[in-house]
């Protein structure tokens, strides 16, 4: 079904007030598409809309889906009535992560609504620094004490919350500190009257709460967790951080390095202001502008070589493009190991001796290929050889750039990706011009 004819379905669907329908056409649809869907209506249906689905918790999932900026604008939308039924028992991280869209006086205002509990977890949650584990974290958490045995420990399981994501049974002692844990599919194979403390994996791994949540990410993908607990610097467990989280957390990390590598935000959306995106784009593409202006003031200092030799200024974009693709490779495979924590130490420069020589070698295939295209085309052998050369040193270059900037940002505590393809790309072009003009002016007797 064409997305036209979606947007007419659902729209029918809320005009008749059918909600199971509407219900079962959204489940079918999946939360990215229904949310896609849901900023196409009219102001008039999407309040029927709520009106129909709060407090389904599919309503919860398509929310997540839209951008920051419509996200925004349709929970001020709504009203307080509405929004207390749409958070009451949601999940703690996403109830804080929806009142954060809305003026402090009005959090307040819903939060007075709440059942004290929630109100109590929404508030240790808001403590913690933005993008941390702490933030990040749900403080329902499955826990027992180290004293009792399996089968109380299988009740409590059993006892718990439908809704609650249980992958690892967290053993704490009398004062909350944690000690252990104990996958579920263990639980349930051991002895029922053994001590969970006789069947628990000791010193489990843990993150600090006010730890950035990229910490955690590392650690569920390192050691293949499901779920990793959440602790204060006196290891008292606070919450937990599951897998869905991290693919979350994955997901918007990801979504950062590729714009950043761009020198954009992560909010510079396609459906952002117009406005908001030339004023965050502007700052980059001032400084790109003045690199620009560099690279062609190295092409100037070479001027009387070109004017001699016209055939030098075919090639350059050769030179340069070669040279901007492989830097941008060597920066993003740099930038995803700093960011997974796959290299540190003398590692990092082990890495970029590896890039340095990829590079090398990638050149060394691809301006032999390059040369030999010029000297047939050209007639000229000596043409071709600085071709060769010139592509073999600008590939290296490129490795080097593309290993050494990411570095370079990470050791002023810097994001590595924060505009490096900007800078990774003016510094092959100014090498890859200076390369091959100051080879040619070399060699300008055996070109001319």
């Amino acid at each position: 079904m064409r997305f036209s004819k979606q947007i007419e379905f659902v729209r029918r669907l809320v005009h008749a007030k059918a909600r199971p329908k509407l219900v079962h056409a959204l489940e079918k649809l999946g939360p990215l598409q229904s949310s896609r869907i849901l900023k196409q209506l009219e102001e008039s249906d999407r309040q029927l809309f709520f009106e129909l689905l709060i407090p389904h918790a599919l309503l919860d999932k398509i929310l997540m889906e839209l951008p920051e900026n419509s996200l925004t604008e349709i929970l001020l939308s709504l009203s307080e009535s509405q929004l207390t039924t749409l958070l009451y028992g949601m999940p703690t991280d996403m109830a804080w992560s929806f009142l954060q869209h809305l003026p402090l006086e009005e959090q307040n205002t819903i939060l007075e609504r709440l059942p004290q509990d929630q109100r109590d977890k929404i508030a240790m949650v808001s403590q913690f620094p933005k993008d941390s584990c702490g933030e990040i974290m749900h403080p329902e958490v499955m826990s027992v004490r180290i004293s009792v045995s399996v089968e109380i420990a299988i009740q409590t399981v059993r006892k718990s919350d439908p809704h609650l994501k249980v992958f690892y049974l967290y053993v704490v002692d009398d004062e909350g500190h944690l000690l252990g844990t104990v996958p579920l599919r263990s639980l349930i194979r051991e002895d029922p009257a053994n001590l969970v403390s006789q069947v628990m994996i000791p010193n489990p791994i843990a993150v600090e709460a006010l730890q950035p949540r990229r910490k955690a990410a590392q650690l569920v993908a390192q050691n293949k967790l499901l779920a990793v607990p959440v602790v204060d610097e006196t290891h008292h467990l606070l919450g937990v951080i599951t897998v869905d989280d991290v693919i979350d957390i994955v997901q918007e990390e990801a979504t950062e390095e590729m714009y950043h590598l761009a020198g954009l935000s992560k909010d510079d959306g396609i459906f952002a202001p117009w406005l908001k995106t030339v004023r965050k784009r502007l700052a980059w593409m001032s400084i790109n502008l003045f690199t620009a202006f560099l690279a062609a003031w190295v092409v100037g200092l070479f001027q009387e070589s070109i004017s001699k030799v016209v055939a030098l200024a075919i090639f350059m974009p050769v030179v340069a493009g070669m040279g901007g693709n492989g830097g941008t490779q060597a920066l993003t495979v740099m930038t995803r190991a700093l960011a997974l924590g796959e290299v540190s130490g003398r590692e990092v420069w082990r890495a970029m001796g590896k890039e340095i020589f990829v590079g090398g070698s990638v050149g060394l295939f691809t301006g032999f290929v390059t040369g030999l295209i010029a000297w047939m085309w050209k007639g000229n052998f000596y043409l071709g050889l600085v071709l060769w050369l010139a592509m073999m040193l600008n590939m290296m270059i490129a490795g080097f750039a593309g290993s050494i900037i990411p570095m370079t940002l990470r050791a002023f505590r810097l994001d590595p990706a924060l505009g490096s393809g900007v800078i990774v790309t003016t510094f092959t072009d100014v090498c890859g011009f200076m390369s091959f003009l100051g080879l040619a002016t070399l060699f300008l007797k055996y070109l001319v």
